[in-house]
């Protein structure tokens, strides 16, 4: 019997780090990921191992090589704009150079092997800059028609709505054009990145959503299906959809 095709698979998922906060490792550097992305990924019949960070670019491939597929998670930061060519318009805490280089890397060389990838509002960001594109700095300075993206509402509420693209594989596996999501984010994806398309929009515009075609599985949403999973069945079917193709990439 091989076991390894028999197990769940491994998802892993990106650390966030901090060395400033006291009550996250104080000035020691610090990586840790939030439980709501754990629970998520057991609930759907995987299971989670957080990545810890590293400079070396050599344990990039041994790292992957014991993985069935990453799950790219959000910050608390933003990409710093010079990553897409851009000069720094707005105030807002920029992620560790640390954490960027490791995801970055971590991205391409799990994209290059078709490995099941998903990103989660700034892990959405991350896939979209890695891949050349560029981010809106700030929506409410720079989108004129812009409905709220930070709810005021508890993270377990829905905002507002979304519109999905048909034929894209996002809305394959919903199989729903229009529906409420959370909203806790103030950039977005602003001109795709190279192979990137466009899966949802939310009504003032914003992209809501993107995948790599092709691809294994290479979704990334801006909402946080993670904390909303229990009691909505489209963010179900988004990580049954992850966990599943992670299981038959790895056959």
């Amino acid at each position: 019997m091989n076991r390894k095709n028999n197990r769940p698979p491994l998802i892993g998922v990106t650390s966030d780090f901090n060395a400033k906060r006291p009550d996250v490792g104080g000035t020691e550097p610090t990586c840790f990921v939030r439980s709501r992305y754990f629970d998520a990924i057991y609930a759907h019949g995987g299971i989670p191992v957080a990545l810890g960070l590293t400079g070396r670019k050599g344990m990039i491939a041994p790292l992957l090589s014991r993985l069935d597929g990453v799950l790219f998670t959000g910050s608390g930061p933003d990409l710093s704009p010079s990553l897409y060519g851009e000069k720094k318009k707005y105030a807002f805490a920029e992620i560790a150079p640390l954490r960027v280089s490791f995801e970055m890397l971590l991205f391409k060389a799990a994209l290059a092997q078709e490995m099941p990838i998903l990103g989660i509002c700034g892990g959405t960001q991350l896939i979209n800059v890695a891949s050349k594109g560029s981010l809106l700095q700030d929506i409410s300075c720079q989108v004129d028609t812009a409905i709220s993206h930070r709810q005021k509402e508890k993270s377990g509420k829905m905002s507002h709505s979304v519109r999905l693209v048909p034929g894209t594989r996002l809305y394959e596996i919903i199989g729903k054009k229009v529906f409420k999501i959370n909203s806790h984010h103030h950039q977005a994806v602003k001109k795709t990145g190279r192979g990137i398309e466009i899966n949802a929009v939310s009504p003032d515009g914003v992209i809501e959503g993107i995948e790599i075609p092709g691809q294994n599985f290479a979704i990334g949403v801006q909402w946080h299906p993670e904390i909303i999973f229990q009691k909505d069945p489209i963010s179900r079917k988004l990580f049954r959809a992850f966990i599943e193709a992670a299981r038959k990439a790895r056959v």
